[in-house]
C-alpha cells in the first residue's frame, strides 16, 4: 500500500496524485449523488463512499482530521491534474489542494454526519484467488433479472457446501452457474448479492488478480476485502429458486461432495466457442423483437442454424460439430446463448446437450454451466 507524506506542523498531505485518483474510482460505485451528505466522499484514514445499500472503502491511511468532501468537484480535479503529488491540507472548513501548478478550496462537512460504521463482528463465508472469482462472477451475471419481484432473482446467489461454491444467477428463462473449489474449512452458508454490488466486487478484484477474495457475513451483510479495499453490501431478502433442480438429473453437479463418482455424460455435440459464436451471430441477423428465435438443427457432424422474421428476411448457417449428438432442432433465444459463451475463450470446446424441441438445451464448458429454455414456434 502506497501511503501520503505528511507534515505534522501544518497538517498537510502530500498525496501521489495515482493514488487518490484509483482510490475516488473504485469507490464511485458507492455514491449517492442526490442525498446532501452521500454525494461526498470520506476523507480520512480512508477514502469511502456509501449509499446506504454499498460501502467502499480504500485504506490510505492519510489524515488524522477527517473530512466529508463532495465528490464530484474533488474527482474532476484529481482527474484533470497532471501533477505527480497533491497537497492536502484541512483549512478551518475548507480542503485545500495544492499541486506544481495549481490551487483549490472546497467545501467540507463535518466527518461526524457520516454514517457509522457497523461493528465488524463477522463469520468467515469463503475466500478464492481474484482470478477464480471474477471467472465465476462473470460466468453468470448476465442472468441475472434485476427488474423481477418474484423470488430474489436480481442478484447473485453464492452458495458454500462443504469444499465447494456455486455462483448461481436465473432470469426464469435461462440459469448460469460457475462452480469453483475452497480449501477453506466453515459452516455452510448460501447468500443472494444485488447484481450491481457484485459487479462492483468483481471489478476490484478484477484490478488486484494476485490478490485474493475474502468474503464474510455480517448479520444482513456481506463483507468483501480485496488487498486495501472493503466492500460492504446489504444482502438481498427473498427465496432463491432451488437451482439444482432446474439441471437435468443426467448433468446435475455433485455439488458440496467430497467424493463425487465420474459419470458417462449422456451423448452431446461438442463445437469450439468462437465458431458458435459466430454462427449464432450470423443467424441472429435477421430476427426481430417480434421473432428473435433462432433454430439450432444437430444433424450429423453439422450444426445448422435458422431464422427469419418479416422485417429481416431469412437466414441460414451450417458450422462443423467436433462431435455429433442426438439429431434435433430446437429454437432458442441467440441472445441468451450468446451472454453465456462471451467470458469463454474462443478456442475453448462447449459441450451442447439438446434432446428435442420441447425440453431445455444445457451448454458446458468445464465447471461453468448454462441452462436455456426453448422458446415455442411462432
Amino acid at each position: 500500500m502506497t501511503t501520503a507524506t505528511k507534515a505534522r506542523k501544518n497538517k498537510a498531505y502530500t498525496v501521489p496524485a495515482a493514488v487518490l485518483r484509483q482510490a475516488l474510482r473504485t469507490v464511485a460505485p458507492a455514491v449517492l449523488g442526490k442525498h446532501a451528505t452521500l454525494s461526498h466522499v470520506f476523507i480520512g484514514n480512508v477514502v469511502e463512499a456509501t449509499n446506504g445499500d454499498l460501502r467502499i472503502s480504500v485504506d490510505v491511511g492519510w489524515f488524522d482530521q477527517p473530512v466529508l468532501v463532495p465528490y464530484d468537484r474533488l474527482n474532476q480535479i484529481v482527474a484533470a491534474v497532471t501533477d505527480e503529488d497533491i497537497r492536502l491540507a484541512v483549512e478551518g472548513e475548507s480542503l485545500e489542494i495544492r499541486t506544481a501548478r495549481g490551487q483549490w478550496r472546497l467545501p467540507t462537512a463535518d466527518a461526524a454526519e457520516w454514517p457509522a460504521r457497523p461493528e465488524r463482528d463477522a463469520r468467515p463465508l469463503l475466500r478464492l484467488p481474484a482470478d477464480q472469482f471474477c471467472r465465476c462472477v462473470s460466468g453468470v451475471i448476465d442472468a441475472t433479472d434485476t427488474a423481477s419481484s418474484r423470488y430474489a432473482l436480481g442478484g447473485v446467489l453464492v452458495e458454500h457446501r462443504g469444499p465447494s461454491v456455486a455462483f448461481v444467477a436465473t432470469d426464469g428463462r435461462r440459469l448460469h452457474v460457475a462452480l469453483a473449489e475452497i480449501d477453506q474449512a466453515t459452516n455452510d452458508a448460501a447468500v443472494v448479492v444485488p447484481e450491481r454490488a457484485m459487479a462492483t466486487i468483481s471489478r476490484v478484484a478484477a484490478g488486484h488478480p494476485d490478490e485474493a477474495v475474502q468474503l464474510e457475513l455480517a448479520g444482513s451483510e456481506l463483507l468483501a476485502d480485496i488487498a486495501d479495499v472493503t466492500i460492504s453490501v446489504r444482502l438481498l431478502d427473498g427465496r432463491f429458486p432451488k437451482w439444482l433442480e432446474v439441471i437435468p438429473k443426467a448433468l446435475r453437479p455433485e455439488f458440496g461432495s467430497d467424493d463425487v463418482p465420474y459419470r458417462e455424460p449422456p451423448q452431446h455435440a461438442e463445437i469450439a466457442v468462437g465458431e458458435l459464436v459466430a454462427a449464432v451471430r450470423q443467424a441472429a441477423i435477421v430476427t426481430s423483437e417480434q421473432s428473435k428465435a433462432v433454430a439450432f438443427g444437430f444433424y450429423d457432424q453439422t450444426l445448422t442454424l435458422t431464422s427469419q422474421s418479416a422485417e429481416g428476411g431469412q437466414a441460414t448457417v451450417d458450422c462443423d460439430l467436433s462431435q455429433a449428438g442426438p439429431a434435433c432442432s430446437v429454437r432458442l433465444d441467440p441472445g441468451f446463448v450468446l451472454a453465456w459463451l462471451k467470458p469463454l475463450d474462443s478456442e475453448a470446446v462447449v459441450e451442447i446437450y439438446a434432446t428435442d424441441g420441447q425440453s431445455a438445451v444445457v451448454l458446458q464448458h468445464d465447471d461453468q454451466l448454462g441452462v436455456v429454455m426453448p422458446m415455442a414456434a411462432d
